[in-house]
């Protein structure tokens, strides 16, 4: 068997320095072979040029970046101390400028009313926010506009052709009728999305979209970007719902507190008729503890009471027993003398 050895040792690294004069020669030749593959990749006769290639991105990709953006800082918006109001004018202004429509109302269901409150508006006249502000949407014109037939996706589209079924409905538009083709956006077309509470799975309200830049009917792709931004809308009307009850729940239970603590104030003054009276389902349980503690105590109380009665009687009594017995005595004492 033959035995390998092993070697340790430095192997020797000879660097060469090269004169200004030599790199110079050595660049220009590497340059010159670099462009000699160029022109054999690209023909004999082209002239190729070393560069890196100009790379275009599809407007429809660029399209789609901005509405993934779009959604990702309402997403942030949502998690800012900003009002209800606030938030949707956002949502309503980022419809506008990422979904193609030019013009976007956000109404809202009022809470013990019949009518649906306009709140937020991108793309509107003074004048047509006005109008829609003063004549608000009954809710049965909202559910007569949801019909089967008009369904695409989550949302409704609802053709010039059939707008004779909801001549009542109060709604404005910018577009003039000249620049209708047929086929495309008629300026009485509708598009509604509704908003649903993600929390409830009830409906909230709607989103009404109008006035698409490409003047054609959307298309179900479409359709879906813009039911993305409705879901923030409904979130975001969740979430200030949510944040109202927890603001009003709070102050009820701060008053419940202020209540139990001027009854308990009396109690401590040594005023045992009173009785905790809760203004608030919480704070129940703690003033049905005090009042049953009380009115124990109160028992003892009135119990000590009798006994201190009972007592004192019967001292009385035999003070005057003594004073009988001390008189009698006296008596006594003189008759013998």
């Amino acid at each position: 068997m033959s035995e390998q050895r092993q070697h340790n040792g430095f192997v020797p690294l000879r660097v060469r320095f090269r004169a200004h004069g030599e790199q110079t020669r050595v660049a220009g030749e590497r340059l010159q072979w670099q462009r000699g593959h160029l022109k054999t990749a690209h023909g004999a006769d082209g002239e190729a040029q070393a560069q890196a290639p100009i790379i275009q991105i599809p407007a429809e990709s660029q399209q789609h970046t901005r509405q993934v953006k779009e959604l990702i800082r309402l997403g942030n918006i949502l998690r800012a101390e900003l009002g209800l109001d606030e938030v949707l004018q956002h949502i309503a202004a980022s419809i506008s400028t990422c979904t193609g429509f030019r013009t976007s109302v956000i109404k809202l269901l009022e809470e013990g009313s019949e009518h649906l409150k306009a709140v937020a508006f991108a793309g509107v006249a003074a004048e047509d926010e006005r109008m829609l502000r003063e004549h608000p949407m009954r809710v049965e014109q909202m559910l007569r506009q949801m019909q089967p037939d008009f369904r695409i996706s989550q949302s409704y589209f609802i053709s010039h052709e059939h707008m004779h079924l909801f001549a009542d409905v109060p709604m404005v538009t910018n577009i003039p009728l000249d620049d209708y083709e047929p086929g495309g956006w008629h300026p009485m077309d509708m598009l509604i999305v509704p908003l649903y509470s993600p929390r409830q799975k009830k409906l909230v309200g709607f989103l009404s979209l109008d006035d698409p830049e490409d003047k054609k009917v959307p298309t179900l792709e479409r359709i879906e970007v813009v039911e993305l931004f409705a879901q923030q809308a409904a979130l975001a009307i969740d979430n200030a719902r949510i944040f109202q009850e927890r603001e009003a729940e709070h102050q009820a239970l701060e008053e419940g507190i202020s209540s139990l603590t001027q009854d308990l104030e009396q109690m401590q003054r040594g005023d045992l008729r009173v009785r905790v009276r809760p203004s608030h389902e919480k704070l129940q349980p703690i003033a049905d503890a005090v009042n049953s503690m009380v009115e124990e105590i109160s028992g003892i109380l009135a119990d000590v009471q009798v006994v201190t009665r009972a007592v004192d009687e019967h001292t009385h009594d035999v003070q005057r027993s003594s004073d009988l017995l001390v008189r009698d005595a006296d008596h006594q004492e003189r008759q013998v003398y």
